[in-house]
C-alpha cells in the first residue's frame, strides 16, 4: 500500500469517527432540556441588549447587538458542555470507548464539540426571537452575503475557542463554578457586546487572542459595508487561522490526557 493511499484510509476512518461521534452526540443532546436553563436565563441580558439596540442612535448597534445576544447565549451554554465533556465523561466511567477506538481521541470529542454547537444553535434562534419581539424591527446590513458567512465563521471559532477547556478541565482537575468565571470573561472579550476597537489598549491586547474577535470584525464590515470584500476576507482568514491553533493545542492537550489514562489505569476520576 503506498502513502497516499495510508492517508487516504486514514482520512476516510478519522472521517467516520468525527461523523459518528457527532450524531451519537446529537442524538443524546435531543434527549435533554437542560439546554433550555442555559436560554432562560440569557433571556433578561438578551432583553437588554434588544431595548438597548432599539434606543439607540447608532444604525451599528441593531446588527451588532442582534448578533452579540445570540452567540451570548450560544456561547454560555457551548462552554458549558464542550468544557465539561471530557470530565464528564472520565465521570461516568464511558471515556474508556474512546480509547478502544483507532480514531484519535481529540478526534472524536471534536465530533461531540461540534454536535453540541449545532444543538446549541436552538437557543441562538430562540435569543434573536425575543430580541427581534422586542426590537421590532430588523437590522440594516449593507452585504448580506458577508454577514452570512461572518456568522458561520464566529460559531467556527466558538467552537475551537470552547474546546480548548475540555481537556483543561481534565488536566487541572477543574471544579464545580470554574466556566461561570469564562463564560463572561468570553462575551465581552469576544467582541460580542463591545466593539474591539473601543475597548481600552489592555483589552484589545486580550481580545485579539481570540479568534471570535476577528470573526465579530467581519460581521461589523458587512453592517456597515464601509470596507472592501477583500477587508472582510481578512477577517475571516485571521480568525480561522487561530481557530485553527487553538484545535492544535486542543489535540496536544487531548494526548496528554489520554497518556494519563493509559498510565493510571484509572477513568473514573484523577
Amino acid at each position: 500500500m503506498n502513502l497516499f493511499s495510508k492517508i487516504r484510509n486514514k482520512f476516510i476512518g478519522n472521517f467516520y469517527g468525527f461523523t459518528g461521534a457527532y450524531r451519537q452526540q446529537f442524538l443524546t443532546s435531543r434527549r435533554t432540556v437542560s439546554y433550555l436553563n442555559f436560554f432562560v436565563s440569557g433571556v433578561p441580558g438578551v432583553a437588554v441588549l434588544a431595548w438597548v439596540a432599539s434606543h439607540s442612535q447608532d444604525p451599528l448597534a441593531l446588527g451588532l447587538l442582534s448578533v452579540g445576544a445570540c452567540l451570548m447565549v450560544m456561547w454560555t451554554t457551548s462552554v458549558f458542555y464542550i468544557g465539561w465533556s471530557a470530565s464528564n465523561e472520565i465521570g461516568m466511567g464511558v471515556f474508556h470507548t474512546n480509547l478502544l477506538s483507532r480514531t484519535p481521541v481529540p478526534v472524536i470529542m471534536l465530533g461531540k464539540a461540534i454536535s453540541y454547537v449545532s444543538y446549541t444553535a436552538l437557543t441562538g434562534i430562540a435569543a434573536f426571537v425575543v430580541f427581534m419581539a422586542i426590537a421590532h424591527k430588523l437590522p440594516d446590513v449593507a452585504n448580506l452575503s458577508a454577514f452570512i458567512v461572518s456568522l458561520f465563521v464566529a460559531m467556527f471559532a466558538m467552537v475551537c475557542a470552547s474546546f480548548i477547556y475540555a481537556p483543561l478541565a481534565v488536566l487541572i482537575d477543574a471544579r464545580g463554578g470554574v466556566f461561570g468565571a469564562i463564560m463572561p470573561f468570553g462575551i465581552v472579550f469576544s467582541g460580542f457586546v463591545y466593539r474591539v476597537s473601543v475597548m481600552p489598549a489592555g483589552f484589545k491586547v486580550i481580545a485579539r487572542l481570540l479568534p471570535t474577535s476577528y470573526a465579530m470584525d467581519g460581521v461589523i464590515h458587512s453592517i456597515e459595508g464601509s470596507v472592501s470584500m477583500w477587508r472582510i476576507a481578512s477577517d475571516w482568514g485571521i480568525s480561522i487561522t487561530i481557530s485553527l491553533i487553538y484545535i492544535a493545542a486542543s489535540y496536544l492537550l487531548f494526548q496528554v490526557v489520554e497518556k494519563r489514562v493509559r498510565q493510571t489505569g484509572i477513568l473514573n476520576t484523577f
